[in-house]
């Protein structure tokens, strides 16, 4: 069975320092008022080691629980985190200066999904999971600008961006739940006879498949 793989890196820029930002990044306690896929638990502390157990609920047919570690930090500059649980993998945000009043801040993803029954999930249901991690980044970046009144030149491509995004994992995601719920069947093999000697292929058995 071939992984299902999320690997992205995503950038943008903000009107304000890599120090400035950084103060606003460390309130971990906050995201909940401005991440609406963050539905249980609160984001470790920006510190080496701190750890969390979160549950995020995409706009999909699906949840994941995952672990939160953070492995590296440098303030103003990088922090890097590794997920366990459904998924698994890496995530690292960086800060870099872009003028005297910006930052360009990209966000670095490598994740495997782990989770069996998401495993097993028809191909053609793979991009459903893929724009779910879009909706919650896109989502996420959008809430938290506007929360903390910052700006970005590129607001309107990424609302844009946004809008072609969400559209499209509706589509998907319909698609994707009507494949998962088709009935599988097999046949019971052989064939059994009647009673007039007649020989007929046994009849297959079906069940319905179930949601991620």
């Amino acid at each position: 069975m071939n992984d299902v793989r999320v690997d992205r890196s995503s950038s943008f820029e903000v009107n304000t320092t890599p120090s400035a930002l950084w103060a606003i990044l460390t309130n971990t306690a906050a995201y909940a008022d401005w991440w609406p896929w963050l539905e249980s638990g609160a984001l470790p502390d920006l510190t080496e080691g701190a750890r969390a157990d979160v549950v995020l609920k995409p706009p999909m047919p699906y949840r994941l629980h995952v672990n939160l570690e953070v492995v590296e930090v440098a303030a103003a500059s990088h922090v890097t985190v590794v997920i366990a649980g459904d998924v698994g993998g890496r995530a690292r945000l960086d800060l870099a200066a872009a003028g005297p009043d910006a930052t360009r801040v990209t966000l670095d993803f490598a994740l495997v999904v782990q989770r069996p029954g998401l495993k097993r999930i028809p191909g053609a249901a793979a991009p459903v999971l893929h724009l779910g991690h879009r909706i919650v980044m896109a989502q996420g970046r959008a809430q938290f600008l506007r929360a903390t009144g910052l700006t970005s030149p590129e607001a309107d491509r990424l609302r844009r961006h946004h809008r072609v995004t969400v559209l499209a994992a509706g589509v998907l995601s319909a698609v994707a739940v009507g494949v998962v719920s088709l009935p599988r069947c097999r046949s019971a093999g052989g064939m059994r006879p009647w009673p007039d000697g007649t020989r007929v292929e046994r009849p297959r058995t079906c069940r319905r498949g179930s949601r991620w």
